[in-house]
């Protein structure tokens, strides 16, 4: 397949964009979430959880590129992220978190009747790679080079992959859909 920005060979199926036009369009959507949501700003003390996987390795490079000179304090610590537990640390705490984690939290939460809560960006969590899937996220660290770990899949995961698949356009529809209920 070809590029549909400038006709050289495709690397992604579902975007039909070739590298570099893939690379560009990722990092414009991480860019626009963080502008839109004021994410980031001057003199912010921020926390980058690392847990090795590619969403991780995608923030902490996007992070970097994105954000520039911008004066802020920057640490990076070794941990994974998991909804509801608390992270002691006095700033902003960035997790390596996709549309596709998002899309699963509420879906779980749904399906088990539970309380809908820690989704979207709250007290001082920030989730900058909720605007890409886990596809496009593995694909960008991939072209990238990155050296990371896969995430385990589950049921809810699988489920969604495969409403996605028929469905195209699905998680997107529910990343939307929170933004309406929160």
């Amino acid at each position: 397949m070809e590029c549909i920005k400038c006709g050289k060979k495709s690397v992604s199926e579902y975007l039909r964009l070739c590298r570099g036009c893939f690379l560009e369009v990722i990092e414009k959507r991480v860019r626009k979430e963080f502008r839109m949501k004021e994410l980031v700003k001057r003199n912010d003390f921020l926390l980058i959880l690392d847990d090795g996987t590619y969403n991780a390795k995608n923030l902490i490079y996007l992070f970097r590129k994105i954000i520039g000179k911008m004066p802020v304090s920057l640490k990076t610590k070794k941990g994974k992220y998991i909804p509801g537990k608390k992270i002691n640390f006095d700033g902003k705490i960035m997790v390596p978190w996709n549309l596709d984690d998002e899309a699963v939290l509420f879906l779980r939460c749904f399906f088990e009747k539970k309380k809908i809560e820690n989704i979207g960006n709250y007290e001082n969590i920030i989730k900058p790679l909720v605007v890409i899937t886990d596809d496009e996220s593995r694909q960008f660290a991939r072209i990238m080079k990155f050296d990371f770990k896969d995430k385990k899949k589950d049921k809810v995961n699988d489920f969604l992959n495969s409403m996605e698949k028929r469905y195209p356009g699905t998680k997107f529809g529910i990343k939307k859909s929170i933004s309406h209920i929160m």
